[in-house]
């Protein structure tokens, strides 16, 4: 069996070849050197081993200028079954508690034993797959940890592997690319070019999951083996008001503004329109917002950066193969487009537009369990809803500006009046009326005396308000329609 001495003089070897051949390099071919094999000083180096039933390693390459260079650091071999509880218990030491990041606006802090998770998952996935497919032993690819950091895989041992064939392969890669500088400097300018001009937006993904179009059937060894692969594309690009935005076929969909609260507000107007056309969705919250760049000539989302704290980072595409067809909702294209144009109307008229969203959020809370929450989101939209009536009924009787005034000062007409008179006078019905009445009270005494809303009473509240919304929205489609006719 293979030695840990064996191990450390195997990465000595890589590291001083590397460095001896680094130094002969000119500056122009130094520049060339990729973080996937960066040996510089400071260096360390991680091995984590595993080696029953199976052999595969994870090399991580370092460069922290607190820790000693050179350092050689090689946990197992272990075997599989133990594997993840010897890992977690390292991850807790505190180089891997280290910050490697802080993502704004919420300063969430990201450690190195975060970004090691999705490590890990990839390595599992890589052995999974290997019962059914031909992976070869070596070196089987490689992933970035951090600014500088870099994850390699192994099949086998890395003793197995030539350190000093490695390095001449990476140092006639940064030759070659010096000799090629012509073209490969134009393309390099281009790149930082059309890096610095991508569009910066936000974004998030529908939930409960959707897709766009028809779900890809799966094939039988995705369907065998539960692994699939739904690959994203875009689906289509369109215009919100003065807005871009890009419907991906995983139903991510992309705002292109710098106003995060904006594209917030905008897509729970559209998740809202989809609730009341009949599609089930969550209102997104500030933490489920992901940053986007936008290629401004394909208009093709390139990068989705998401924090890791919902339901909706599953959807990311590195961690989509862990997601089963189950529960995944198809949406035509036709309908999606449908919704946002909808939305597009709707978002110029600010009381339909909150209607909406509040009706979201309630919805959002009931499934969530949060009675009291879903309840009181839900008699906003029952305020605004009788005030409108109320203000509906008064304009009808053509009075004063004055009497106007006093009819709808809260201080002087409260709501109980307003329902009283809105039911003798026929615009509110005896049913309407008397669930009004006992869902106020039910208020009231959640308010005032701190009595929790319990499920059926959120639920009829939420029924409701539904209705009332629907109808809204339906008669300002109607109402939206006749002009665009007369016009």
């Amino acid at each position: 069996m293979t030695s840990y001495k064996e191990i450390e003089g195997w990465f000595v070897d890589l590291i001083e070849t590397f460095r001896r051949e680094y130094e002969k390099l000119s500056d122009s071919e130094k520049s060339q050197l990729l973080n996937s094999f960066d040996y510089t000083f400071p260096c360390q180096i991680e091995v984590f081993w595993m080696n029953d039933p199976i052999e595969y390693q994870v090399i991580v390459v370092t460069h922290d200028e607190d820790r000693s260079d050179m350092e050689i650091i090689i946990h197992g071999p272990f075997k599989a079954h133990e594997f993840l509880e010897k890992i977690e218990k390292i991850m807790e030491e505190s180089r891997w508690q280290k910050v490697a990041y802080t993502r704004h606006p919420h300063k969430e802090v990201v450690k190195y034993s975060d970004l090691f998770i999705s490590i890990l998952s990839n390595l599992f996935r890589i052995i999974k797959n290997s019962i059914f497919s031909k992976v070869s032993k070596g070196y089987i690819g490689g992933v970035a940890l951090g600014a500088r950091e870099w994850c390699w895989y192994v099949s086998g041992n890395v003793i197995e592997l030539d350190p000093y064939e490695l390095v001449k392969n990476s140092i006639d890669e940064m030759k070659y690319r010096v000799k090629n500088k012509t073209s490969q400097g134009e393309e390099t300018i281009q790149l930082s070019r059309i890096s610095e001009n991508r569009l910066k937006g936000y974004g998030t993904y529908f939930y409960p999951m959707v897709w766009i179009g028809k779900i890809p059937e799966p094939t039988f060894k995705e369907k065998v083996t539960g692994e699939y692969n739904l690959s994203s594309s875009k689906v289509f690009d369109t215009k919100f008001n003065t807005f871009k935005l890009i419907v991906n076929s995983d139903g991510f969909i992309g705002i292109v503004t710098e106003d995060r609260t904006e594209a917030i507000r905008i897509l729970n107007l559209i998740f809202g329109v989809a609730l009341v056309l009949g599609h089930t969705c969550f209102a997104v919250r500030e933490s489920e917002i992901a940053e986007i760049e936008v290629d401004p000539q394909s208009l093709e989302i390139c990068s989705i950066s998401m924090p890791y704290l919902s339901l909706k980072t599953l959807f990311i595409d590195h961690l989509r193969p862990k997601i089963t067809y189950f529960g995944m909702k198809e949406i035509s294209e036709s309908d999606i487009r449908e919704i946002i144009k909808i939305a597009e109307k709707i978002n110029k008229n600010p009381y339909l537009s909150e209607l909406l969203i509040f009706l979201l959020e309630g919805s959002t809370h009931y499934v969530n369990a949060e009675y009291s929450q879903s309840f009181i989101m839900n008699w906003v939209i029952i305020e605004r809803y009788i005030d409108k009536l109320w203000r509906e009924f008064l304009d009808e009787k053509q009075m004063s500006n004055r009497r106007k005034d006093k009819l709808t000062n809260p201080a002087l007409w409260n709501i109980d009046s307003i329902l009283e008179v809105l039911n003798l006078s026929g615009k509110l019905d005896d049913e309407g009326y008397e669930l009004l009445r006992d869902l106020k009270n039910k208020r009231n005494n959640f308010v005032h005396r701190g009595r929790l809303i319990d499920k059926e009473s959120a639920k009829e509240l939420l029924n409701f308000s539904y209705v009332i919304v629907k109808n809204e929205l339906f008669d300002f489609l109607n109402l939206e329609n006749k002009q665009e006719v007369r016009e």
